[in-house]
């Protein structure tokens, strides 16, 4: 390397580091494709018996468990936090020392990880643990700001702090069932992971974002969030979780009916209807509406099992809470903090849009794979055709927003 390109990677590393969201937000697209490239070769060979099997040291399942849940999304979460955590509390900024940290021991860890998947169990294990680090160093750099301010300025950042000590808690059951086995440990690190880490962060997120977004664009608008509404999410999600760890999915109904209401019931308050006007608002309240149909899919199936003892609905609620709720809310916010943060106008053009909702077809593609009538009718397998659509639609979208994380600013700002 000569000292011009010298020069230039140096250059491109300073504006790389220069803010949180810029070092986390990269390898978080990043692990938009890889996981699901993976996946998708793993059932091509699966379906179509194009090859054998893929070698990974673990069985590919499980890997596309813990890439979804533990390795794909806190890329955003912590590069979300690490930029508006402090804003919220009129805190002390992140230090980049503590961002960077959280950002080398998460990205050499996920590395260590895929490096291990085809050589070493070891190697794997030793690249959750360093994952992990950097989970732990990530939350002591939000509880440091957090620990410095007004008790009276808290609430938001309380119920993010438990959803992201759940979120390691999960990993590190996941961890334990790589050491001693047992289907048990795995079916708890999933549905920790699940209900008690990302769907409460995203919900929290939209709970605190969500009607000051709407303020800013639809006039003589009131902003509403309701003290009551986070602690009546956690028990609906901690009894929720409870009955899925004893397998008494016929009593889910019993929570999920009241997540579909609290849903729909803040679709309403939050002004769904007057929020269409402007795309990139309109996309954060549509994944709203998304989170009410998927736990309205557990409820029915829930429903539908307590009276008859036969699931009709699958992984279908799954995933639309995964793909349709918390995919697309990534994809919205994503879009929207790469425009603000860059000075770039808050317009989403046409081609994002479509790439919301290709990320919406996705999903829908998804759930209707888990219907059996519908699969049986169709010549193609809606499992692969959901990966390819996801893979060719999300793409471009990370090669152009990924691209704005190397850039400086356009409006010569720092950060």
């Amino acid at each position: 390397m000569n000292n011009s390109q010298s020069s230039k990677f140096q250059s491109t590393l300073r504006i790389y580091s220069a803010a949180p969201h810029r070092v986390m937000f990269l390898p978080g697209v990043i692990q938009l494709i890889i996981p699901i490239l993976f996946w998708l070769v793993e059932l091509t060979g699966r379906y179509l018996k194009l090859w054998d099997p893929l070698g990974t040291v673990i069985p590919a399942t499980s890997v596309h468990i813990y890439l979804m849940l533990f390795a794909v999304f806190p890329f955003f979460i912590f590069g979300f936090l690490f930029t508006t955590y402090p804003k919220w509390m009129n805190g002390e900024v992140i230090p980049k020392n503590r961002y960077l940290l959280t950002f080398k021991l998460m990205t050499s860890g996920l590395l260590l990880f895929y490096f291990g998947l085809f050589t070493s169990k070891s190697l794997l294990m030793i690249g959750i643990f360093l994952h992990m680090a950097g989970w732990i160093s990530g939350i002591y750099a939000l509880y440091s700001v957090y620990s410095r301010v007004d008790t009276a300025v808290r609430y938001h950042a309380s119920h993010l702090n438990a959803a992201l000590a759940f979120g390691l808690f999960g990993e590190i059951v996941y961890f334990l069932w790589l050491e001693v086995g047992g289907t048990g440990f795995l079916g708890f690190a999933v549905n920790t992971g699940f209900w008690l880490f990302l769907i409460p962060i995203f919900i929290i997120v939209l709970h605190r974002m969500l009607p000051f977004f709407t303020s800013c664009v639809v006039e003589n608008y009131t902003m509403h969030k309701p003290m009551w509404s986070l602690p009546f999410l956690w028990v609906c999600l901690a009894g929720h979780f409870l009955l899925e760890i004893f397998n008494q999915g016929e009593w889910l109904f019993l929570f999920d009916l009241p997540l579909s209401v609290f849903g729909l019931y803040h679709v309403w308050i939050w002004g769904f209807n007057k929020s269409l006007q402007t795309r990139l608002l309109a996309v954060l309240h549509i994944s709203s509406v998304c989170f009410a149909a998927g736990t309205a899919l557990f409820a029915i199936q829930s429903l539908f099992l307590n009276l008859t003892g036969n699931l009709i609905l699958g992984k279908a609620p799954l995933h639309a809470l995964a793909i349709g709720f918390v995919t697309s809310t990534v994809i919205s916010m994503v879009t929207r903090v790469s425009l603000g943060h860059s000075g770039r106008p808050l317009v989403m053009d046409r081609y994002s849009w479509i790439c919301f909702w290709m990320v919406l077809l996705t999903a829908c593609l998804r759930i209707l794979a888990e219907i059996e009538t519908v699969s049986l009718l169709l010549p193609v397998n809606l499992n692969l055709l959901a990966a390819i659509v996801w893979l060719c639609f999300i793409t471009p979208w990370i090669i152009r927003y990924g691209s704005i994380y190397l850039k400086p600013r356009v409006d010569g700002q720092p950060g």
